[in-house]
């Protein structure tokens, strides 16, 4: 009998989730979402804005490359190493003052469902899909905005670097 309730004990023991610490969950949290496969995604979706900005730079510098992807590969890659593990550290510290220890070990337990597991596995896409959805919508409501803006400069007789035919200019450009 005492063996059998040894053996129950063991298997209920088993089974029950690990009672970590605060920093300890912090930790785990970070672990599972402040990935590279996370950084990965984000800088795939800003990867024209980076690629831009890389190449205006470099020929500020009078280097004009004719592969700046090519670059950006071998540049990304040794980037993102070690901003994923410097964002890690970083992060702890975060979840730690804006999480309870409660909430913490909430969020740490949720992340070790099914449920859980598989938004960290979708949170790349999820991210690729923001992404794309907002340039549309960006894209969308910064050309409904223009004429919005001419608008609200000539009502409220708004003025740019005190030259009223600049501000006309800007006002003729956005309608």
């Amino acid at each position: 009998m005492k063996r059998l309730i040894f053996i129950v004990g063991l298997v209920v023991v088993a089974v029950l989730p690990a009672n970590a610490g605060p920093q300890e969950d912090a930790k785990y949290i970070v672990e599972q979402t402040v990935t590279r496969s996370v950084f990965d995604s984000a800088l795939q979706s800003m990867r024209p804005v980076l690629a831009s900005a890389l190449e205006n730079d470099l020929r500020k510098k009078g280097i004009n490359l004719n592969d700046v992807n090519g670059f950006l590969d071998i540049f990304v890659d040794e980037f993102i190493g070690e901003f994923t593990e410097t964002m890690q550290q970083k992060t702890v510290a975060v979840y730690r003052e804006l999480f309870s220890d409660k909430e913490l070990a909430d969020i740490a337990v949720f992340y070790k469902t099914s449920s859980g597991k598989k938004l960290i596995l979708r949170t790349p896409e999820l991210i690729s899909a923001g992404s794309k959805l907002g340039r549309i919508a960006g894209a969308a409501a910064g050309r409904n905005a223009k004429a919005r803006v001419a608008q609200r400069l000539k009502r409220e007789g708004i003025v740019f670097n005190n030259d009223k035919s600049l501000t006309q200019r800007l006002i003729d450009a956005l309608n």
